[in-house]
């Protein structure tokens, strides 16, 4: 009598705490609450040492979908100044594009040898170059302040007397403009979104900044989940995320992993 071929059975254990969907999407990930924001502020244009002619306001919109931003203005105080006599008016009818910039010329100065690349409004705003108040209001009326509810956005530098969060961005000087240290993303402290580096005007011309990369996990299925399992039995994986990577670990009872059992990712 031949000997009957011996079915060995494993006690395979599906860890879930280790079984992910992984899959990569773009978001514009970091920005605390979704709404247009002042990501570049230069005073220094026209003045001594200064590259460009002009004082500019730059606008960012981090969201999926154009702003309608007509009766918008961007109202200017200086460091220890009130809002209500400096306000550049965004024209009616304009939208700025999802991820896109927008950028507002204010006054010039004697010096600088650059014209800004196109703007898309002009003002004349003749803005400090190393401590001003700059708000996003959604209308024409003066700002109260920082804590005005018409206020979009906020930013106060170096010196100034009012500022989102902890502290005020850094000073900048003619050579350096204010800028946030990602584009797009506001925490809502300005000491902490900003930094001074060299001016770079934007306009709605410019290329958009495209969603960054983030990956988003959700905890699949496996069918068996666990128990004692026959060698060769197939394992089926599954998750709803399309496109999903599936990451997934498993033991046997009397040793390591082995070819005998069939792992079938159903992604």
């Amino acid at each position: 009598m031949g000997n009957k071929p011996f079915k060995r059975v494993i006690a395979i254990i599906i860890s879930m705490a280790m079984l992910i969907a992984c899959v990569q999407v773009n978001v514009f990930a970091a920005t605390v609450e979704p709404h247009v924001v002042i990501n570049q502020a230069y005073g220094g244009g026209g003045n001594s040492g200064a590259l460009y002619k002009n004082d500019f306001i730059e606008l960012f919109n981090p969201t999926d979908s154009p702003v309608d931003m007509s009766g918008w203005t961007v109202q200017y105080a200086s460091a220890k100044g009130a809002f209500g006599e400096f306000i550049t008016k965004i024209p009616d009818k304009t939208e700025i594009k999802a991820r896109g910039f927008y950028l507002i010329q204010e006054a010039a100065g004697d010096g600088g040898t650059v014209d800004l690349p196109g703007p898309d409004c002009t003002g004349d705003i003749k803005m400090g170059a190393s401590a001003f108040k700059i708000a996003l209001v959604s209308n024409g009326d003066a700002a109260t302040g920082l804590k005005d509810p018409d206020v979009v956005d906020f930013l106060g530098a170096g010196t100034a007397s009012a500022y989102e969060g902890n502290n005020a961005a850094p000073a900048p000087n003619a050579a350096t403009a204010v800028v946030r240290k990602t584009t797009g993303v506001d925490t809502n402290d300005n000491g902490v979104d900003f930094k001074t580096a060299t001016p770079e005007p934007r306009d709605s011309d410019s290329p958009i900044v495209p969603a960054a990369p983030e990956t988003k996990c959700a905890t699949p299925t496996a069918n068996p989940a666990s128990g004692n399992i026959e060698a060769g039995t197939k394992i089926v994986f599954a998750t709803a995320t399309a496109g999903a990577e599936i990451q997934y670990s498993t033991t046997a009872s009397d040793g390591p992993w082995t070819d005998e059992t069939d792992v079938v990712v159903n992604a």
